[in-house]
C-alpha cells in the first residue's frame, strides 16, 4: 500500500527525481522518504550537497523493510551502479 511504512525502525532506500529535468538521486534513511525529500529541497537542514542544484525534487519510489544498514546499502549501491 503506497504511503504505509513499517512501524519498527528500519532502513528505507528512496528514489528522488527532479520535478523539472531528468536527474535522479538514490538515498537511504530511517526517516520517511518525504521528510528526506524536504531536506533535499532545502526546507529542513540535512539534505545532500549533490541535490542542492536541481531543486525541487520529488519522491518517485522507495523500498522499505531493511532491518540493517548493510542490507539497505546493498540496494543503494546496486542502484547507483545501474546509472
Amino acid at each position: 500500500m503506497l504511503g504505509v511504512l513499517p512501524r519498527s525502525k528500519s532502513y528505507i532506500v528512496y528514489l528522488l527525481r527532479q520535478f523539472v529535468g531528468q536527474r535522479t538521486y538514490v538515498g537511504m534513511t530511517c526517516d520517511t522518504p518525504w521528510y528526506r525529500c524536504c531536506q533535499h529541497n532545502g526546507q529542513y537542514p540535512g539534505g545532500a550537497v549533490t541535490t542542492a542544484t536541481g531543486r525541487p525534487w520529488t519522491v518517485v519510489g522507495y523500498v522499505c523493510g531493511f532491518y540493517d544498514k548493510r542490507s539497505a546499502h546493498c540496494l543503494l549501491y546496486t542502484s547507483d551502479a545501474a546509472d
